[in-house]
């Protein structure tokens, strides 16, 4: 398995972590939270959907106010995951 980093959020729905994985950091497995993550990390990441482990709902990541303030808005959504 290669190396990848990570942001973690929570869920909308249930309020459990969930992780949204991506190789578009520096890759060596750093977690980031919304406040300290990078914006070539949250560029790579804009659009995937990862399953919550507890509730089970699909939940979507969207960044809006590009380019000014980014702001990630997470949405339950009947699309599949991503990847993972």
């Amino acid at each position: 398995m290669g190396m990848f980093d990570k942001l973690l959020l929570k869920c909308p729905n249930c309020m459990k972590a969930i992780e949204f994985q991506s190789k578009g950091g520096k890759c060596i497995l750093d977690s980031y939270s919304e406040k300290n993550v990078p914006w070539n990390f949250l560029l790579s990441i804009n659009g995937e959907i990862v399953k919550c482990s507890k509730c089970l709902k699909n939940v979507g990541l969207k960044i809006v106010n590009l380019p000014l303030k980014p702001e990630i808005k997470l949405h339950i959504t009947k699309e599949k995951t991503s990847h993972f």
